[in-house]
């Protein structure tokens, strides 16, 4: 509709915020208007469902509004799509959401933030957000990456994220609360790499083990993959378990043989650490018949990093990246390849 698209263009011309703070706020008005069809958002331009607060007298009008669960309320009225998202932004910067600036290029910590300072109510809305970063993302940027300075998408770094073990060989398990073993697990972290790696000047494609009967032809298959795609370099998602839960800390392999393998190893291990605060159970050199080796010495011209970030049978490990949520870890990943390719 006419009104929505109107919103998209003023996006695409506002300089006050970061692109990734325009995909976040363009997200949350998918989310509050549905895409501009709520009554808010088609009488009001009002597309985030921002209720009205003395702060912005001036900016906005009171207009009173009942919601979907018939609660009467006073929202703000706006003129235009372009009052909006200013009325948007001095909503934020003069309430109670002091340090949103030190998240503005990073969407998710920016939607925690606000919403840890009673932004939403709902336990859901930054899950819900998030779920349309994508769809906010292709109608800002899709036909118009370079005039936005987004960069070329073809000209980012190309990287392989590689999910361990298979769909009939899960790999290792974690109890309750993560629930879950490594391939699933893993799948979620390679899905959130690729849809957040634009963020960090990477492109990301997924590949995954197919079942075959041997272990070997298994890792070899998807290696000819990834060869054949050519990367720059590429990462081996698991997490590890032991039958004692004691056992505890991150720590990440790669081939001992190539010395920018060790330097990308511990730049990956140094963000984990730092997001993580697990114990420092170091980078470690692995040879092809140990291991993991097989994975790391596939392609001798592509730096290989397998990673082990947690323990899931341990259980304040597990219970922290339950608590933490994949995005984290998936990021943590991200800012690891980005520092190692410079």
């Amino acid at each position: 509709m006419a009104i929505w698209e109107n919103l998209i263009k003023e996006y695409r011309k506002t300089k006050k915020v970061s692109d990734s703070l325009k995909i976040t706020t363009l997200a949350q008005c998918i989310v509050a208007s549905d895409r501009g069809v709520s009554d808010l958002a088609s009488q009001h331009f009002n597309f985030a469902s921002l209720k009205f607060r003395e702060r912005m007298d001036g900016v906005a009008k009171p207009v009173d509004h009942t919601d979907a669960d018939g609660l009467l309320d006073t929202y703000c009225k706006f003129k235009s799509a372009a009052d909006f998202i200013e009325g948007y932004w001095t909503f934020i910067d003069q309430g109670p959401y002091a340090g949103w600036k030190d998240h503005k290029a990073d969407g998710a910590a920016y939607l925690r933030h606000i919403t840890a300072r009673g932004y939403s109510e709902d336990p859901d809305y930054v899950f819900e957000v998030i779920s349309a970063f994508s769809e906010a993302r292709d109608a800002l940027f899709g036909t118009a990456v370079k005039e936005e300075g987004l960069g070329n998408a073809a000209a980012r770094r190309k990287v392989a994220v590689i999910v361990g073990h298979n769909a009939k060989k899960m790999g290792a398990s974690a109890p309750f609360p993560l629930a879950t073993s490594e391939f699933p697990y893993n799948q979620k972290i390679a899905a959130i790499m690729k849809q957040f790696a634009g963020e960090y000047e990477i492109e990301v494609k997924v590949f995954e083990r197919i079942y075959v009967g041997s272990h070997k032809k298994e890792i070899d298959r998807a290696y000819a993959k990834v060869g054949e795609w050519d990367p720059e370099c590429a990462m081996e998602l698991h997490f590890n378990d032991f039958e004692s839960s004691a056992a505890h800390g991150t720590e990440v392999l790669y081939r001992s043989d190539m010395k920018s393998v060790r330097v990308f190893a511990q730049k990956v291990q140094d963000e984990l650490l730092s997001t993580l605060g697990f114990r420092d159970r170091k980078v470690k050199p692995t040879k092809k018949n140990a291991n993991g080796g097989r994975s790391l010495h596939a392609l001798n011209n592509v730096p290989t990093v397998l990673v082990e970030p947690f323990f899931g049978s341990n259980k304040k490990e597990n219970a922290k990246m339950a608590a933490e949520g994949e995005e984290v870890l998936a990021r943590a990943y991200l800012r690891g390849i980005r520092d190692f390719l410079g």
